[in-house]
């Protein structure tokens, strides 16, 4: 499919989520594309099915925050993600 602008503009949204409370910062895709992850100003984690279109787990980083999050390359099981807090100056990884 060619994307043109009469394209671009038939789509609509098709599922929304409602897991976070305050404004995702970054939503990535696992190496597979059966999974995705979102980070939220509000702290938290969400992992989704992506087959099933669900969310299947959250996690909350409450004393680091997070911003920027990314799938390991090769590993679904893990991924690591930046602290959005002022104090804190490293990055930090989470086993899902």
């Amino acid at each position: 499919m060619k994307i043109t602008d009469s394209v671009l503009r038939s789509f609509r949204v098709a599922r929304t989520y409602r897991e976070n409370s305050q404004k995702v910062n970054c939503v990535d895709y696992s190496p597979s594309g059966e999974s995705a992850i979102s980070s939220s100003d509000d702290d938290s984690i969400v992992l989704y099915d992506i087959r099933e279109g669900k969310p299947t787990r959250t996690l909350y980083s409450k004393k680091y925050g997070v911003d920027l999050i990314r799938y390991t390359h090769g590993d679904t099981n893990t991924v690591v993600y930046s602290s959005n807090k002022l104090d804190v100056k490293r990055p930090e990884t989470q086993d899902l």
